[in-house]
C-alpha cells in the first residue's frame, strides 16, 4: 500500500474515533472449533461486554491510578469526566510492571471479576527503528550518522522528526522529515562525553499531529562500558512525579530532565530523588531521563510517562484467544490497545 494510502486511510480512521467516540472492538476468536460455533459467539460477546468495562469505565475507586494507597476494588482504565476510549495517564502506568506502584496481576484478575485469564496490551500506533550507520573520530570530537526509519506493520509512515542527543555534559537536537517513512541524522559529539549517548527520537505523523511515537537508542561514545537500562534505578512515574529510587547505596543523582516532542527541560527536585513532571500542553509521550554516578561511574537511564509500551496478564499462548482491538487516546494522545482472553 502506498505510503499516501497508508497516511489518508489513519487519518480517517482517527477522525472517525473522536467524532463518533463510539469504536467496536473486532473480536477475533483464534483456533475456532466450528462444532461449538455457537458457543463461541456467546463467548465472544462476554468477553466484548468484558473489554469494554475495562476500556470505557473509570474502575473503583475512581482515582485508583493516582493513589497508590487505595485498594483496587474494580478494573477500569477510563480517564474520569473525559470523553469515551480517554484512558487516566496514571492507571495505565500502573499497568507497567516496571512501576515501583504497579499492581499484580492476581490483583487487577480480582478486580475485573472473571474466571477467564487475559491480558492487556498497550503501545504506539507505529514504530521507529533507529541504526547507527557511521561515525569519525577527530581529536577533540566524533561524528556518528543514524538512520530512522518510521513504519505501521512494515509500511513507511511519513512524518516529521524531533531527535535529541543526551550524555555526560552534553545535550544536542534536531529535526528531519521522515519522507515516505525515512530520514537521515547526525550528531557531533566531544570526546570528553565518552560514556553512555541516549538517543531519543519523537515522530509525529503527518496525517494526524496526536499520532506520535518515540524511540530511546542508546550506544556508547569512546568507551566499552556497558549497561542495560534500570540497572542502577527504577524510575516510577506517577500522578506528575517522578520518583527515583537507587538499587544500591553508592549511587549519587547529577541530573533530571523531560523530553517531549518540541520541548525539554530539567526537572525540579522537590525531595530527595522525588522530581516533579510538568503538565505540558499537547506533548504526547514524555521521556524521563536521570544521570549520575555509581561510584566513578556515570549512567544515564530513563522512562516514559504514560510507561508505554506494555503488556500485563497471563500467558496465553497455550490457549484459544479473543482479541478485541482498540484505538484510545492518552492525555489526547493516540495508542493501540489490545484485550485478550484465553478460553
Amino acid at each position: 500500500m502506498p505510503t499516501v494510502s497508508l497516511d489518508t486511510f489513519f487519518a480517517c480512521s482517527l477522525m472517525i474515533t473522536v467524532i463518533v467516540a463510539a469504536m467496536a472492538a473486532t473480536a477475533k476468536i483464534s483456533q475456532i472449533n466450528i462444532a461449538n460455533y455457537g458457543n463461541l459467539n456467546e463467548k465472544s460477546d462476554y468477553f466484548a461486554e468484558i473489554a469494554k468495562k475495562i476500556v470505557l469505565n473509570t474502575g473503583h475507586p475512581q482515582n485508583w491510578g493516582a493513589n497508590p494507597n487505595l485498594t483496587l476494588e474494580s478494573l477500569g482504565l477510563a480517564e474520569s469526566n473525559s470523553h469515551p476510549y480517554a484512558l487516566d495517564i496514571d492507571k495505565v502506568s500502573r499497568l507497567n510492571q516496571q512501576n515501583a506502584y504497579s499492581i499484580p496481576y492476581s490483583a487487577l484478575w480480582k478486580a475485573l471479576g472473571t474466571n477467564y485469564a487475559f491480558k492487556i496490551r498497550i503501545g504506539q500506533l507505529f514504530s521507529i527503528n533507529v541504526t547507527k550507520t557511521g561515525q569519525i573520530q577527530h581529536e577533540n570530537q566524533t561524528t556518528y550518522w543514524f538512520s530512522v526509519n518510521v513504519e505501521k506493520a512494515g509500511v513507511p509512515v511519513t512524518a516529521t522528526i524531533h531527535c535529541y542527543a543526551i550524555g555526560r555534559n552534553y545535550m544536542d537536537s534536531t529535526y528531519a522529515f521522515a519522507q515516505n517513512g525515512e530520514a537521515e541524522l547526525n550528531f557531533t559529539i566531544p570526546n570528553s562525553s565518552n560514556g553512555t549517548i541516549l538517543l531519543i527520537t519523537f515522530a509525529r505523523a503527518s496525517y494526524n499531529p496526536k499520532a506520535l511515537s518515540y524511540n530511546v537508542y542508546s550506544f556508547y561514545h569512546l568507551t566499552d562500558e556497558i549497561a542495560a537500562n534500570e540497572t542502577y534505578v527504577r524510575l516510577s512515574p506517577l500522578n506528575y512525579t517522578l520518583y527515583v529510587e537507587p538499587f544500591y547505596q553508592n549511587v549519587t543523582l547529577t541530573d533530571c530532565f523531560l523530553f517531549a516532542y518540541g520541548y525539554n527541560n530539567s526537572l525540579n527536585e522537590i525531595q530527595e530523588n522525588v522530581y516533579d513532571i510538568p503538565r505540558l500542553l499537547n506533548s504526547g509521550t514524555m521521556v524521563l531521563v536521570v544521570g549520575g554516578f555509581k561510584d566513578s561511574t556515570f549512567f544515564m537511564e530513563w522512562t516514559a510517562y504514560p510507561q508505554i509500551p506494555l503488556e500485563v496478564g497471563a500467558n496465553l499462548e497455550q490457549s484459544e484467544n479473543h482479541v478485541f482491538d482498540y484505538i484510545v487516546s492518552i492525555e489526547g494522545f493516540f495508542y493501540d490497545l489490545q484485550v485478550l482472553f484465553g478460553d
